[in-house]
C-alpha cells in the first residue's frame, strides 16, 4: 500500500524537477529493488564518469577541505532522495550520505568523484591548516555576540552596495 507521503513526496518533486525526474527516481528505484548494483544518478553530487556509482567500488569523498577515500557500501532511494552509505578507508569508518534528486548545490556539499580526480596527498599538502585545526580555533573565539556584531556589519555593507548601485544608475 502506497501511504500518503509518497504522494506529498512525489507532487513536490513534479513541482521541482518535472515528469522527468519522477520517471528517473521510478526507474532507479527498480533497479534496486531487482537488486542492480550500478546507478546512473542524474544528480549534482555525483561527479564520476557518466555519472554512474556502483556498490562496492572504491571513489574519492570530497566535501569542503576533506578529501578522503571511500567505498559505496549501499545505495538506496526513499521519496526521491538519494541515500548513500559510504566507508572511508584509511579512517576506518562509516557515513550515511543523502541528498534530493535534483541538479542543485552548492560548493561545500559533500561529492563523490572517481578514484583518480584528485592527488590526494598534494590535497592534504594544500590544505594543511584546516587540518592543523587554525580555521576551527579561530570560529571558537567568536562568541554569540561577536558574530552578531559580524552579521550586523555584513548587513550594512551589503546595504551600502545596493545604495551605490542604485546611486550610480540614475
Amino acid at each position: 500500500m502506497i501511504n500518503d507521503s509518497y504522494f506529498g513526496a512525489m507532487r513536490s518533486a513534479l513541482k521541482e524537477g518535472g515528469i522527468k525526474l519522477v520517471l528517473h527516481y521510478q526507474g532507479l528505484k527498480i533497479r534496486e529493488l531487482l537488486g542492480y548494483k550500478k546507478f546512473r544518478l542524474k544528480c549534482s553530487n555525483i561527479c564520476t564518469e557518466n555519472e554512474t556509482l556502483t556498490i562496492g567500488e572504491e571513489y574519492q569523498f570530497r566535501e569542503g577541505s576533506c578529501l578522503e577515500r571511500v567505498i559505496v557500501e549501499k545505495i538506496y532511494f526513499k521519496k526521491f532522495i538519494l541515500h548513500v552509505n559510504l566507508f572511508f578507508i584509511d579512517e576506518n569508518r562509516h557515513l550515511h550520505c543523502f541528498h534530493t534528486l535534483n541538479t542543485g548545490g552548492y560548493m561545500g556539499m559533500w561529492r563523490i568523484w572517481d578514484i583518480d580526480t584528485y592527488d590526494i596527498v598534494q590535497w592534504k599538502r594544500d590544505n594543511e591548516a584546516f587540518e592543523r585545526g587554525e580555521i576551527d580555533s579561530v570560529c571558537m573565539e567568536m562568541n554569540f555576540e561577536k558574530f552578531l556584531m559580524h552579521l550586523e556589519k555584513a548587513s550594512k555593507a551589503s546595504e551600502k552596495f545596493k545604495f551605490r548601485r542604485l546611486f550610480n544608475k540614475h
